[in-house]
């Protein structure tokens, strides 16, 4: 009997000990973080990622100039490795090794094979000439570099504003088609 109380008064102190450190370590259980709903990201419920890398940096070049740079504040790659999920994303996109466009969302997926990206969430893009994009996903297809979403956008610079559904742009949305409700405000002067 003094055996058994001692254990579970053992186990419990182990327990309370390791609440009181635990907020100061960083424990990043995986299985939890696999089951999160996602915008319009393939949810992998089940599954527990292979890998899991905090601060994670991707450059895509083509010969010696940059085309984009991916950084998130996590990403995890399941058993499949084709695809990498990433969390809290920037994504700076270059033409002759300058910046034409960031882009911010909560989450995204990039395809390995195609180089494809896929962004969700508070999607925000700015040009290097000061277009700001808001949207709630975007797709970027590296095979005809092109940016893409059938979502609700609302467009701004200087004052004007173009709202309408879905998109498709070049990286430096320099050239941009509203596909479907376009409503343009200019402001009077």
């Amino acid at each position: 009997m003094k055996i058994r109380f001692y254990l579970i008064f053992s186990g419990l102190s182990v327990i309370i000990i390791l609440l009181i450190i635990t907020p100061r370590l960083r424990i990043n259980p995986l299985s939890g973080l696999s089951g999160k709903s996602q915008a319009f990201l393939p949810a992998r419920a089940g599954e527990i990622p292979r890998l899991e890398i905090q601060n994670f940096k991707l450059i895509q070049t083509a010969g010696e100039k940059k085309q984009w740079e991916l950084e998130a504040i996590s990403a995890l790659e399941y058993e499949e490795g084709n695809e990498i999920q990433i969390k809290e994303t920037m994504i700076k996109f270059f033409k002759d090794n300058k910046i034409v466009l960031t882009l911010k969302a909560q989450e995204g997926i990039v395809d390995l094979k195609t180089k494809d990206i896929k962004i969700a969430g508070n999607v925000d893009a700015i040009s290097s000439d000061g277009l700001e994009l808001k949207t709630e996903s975007l797709q970027w297809f590296a095979m005809n570099e092109k940016l893409v979403t059938d979502d609700h956008i609302v467009l701004t610079r200087a004052g004007m504003k173009i709202e309408g559904k879905g998109l498709e742009a070049d990286v430096g949305l320099g050239k941009l088609q509203v596909k479907k409700s376009a409503r343009v405000e200019v402001p009077r002067k």
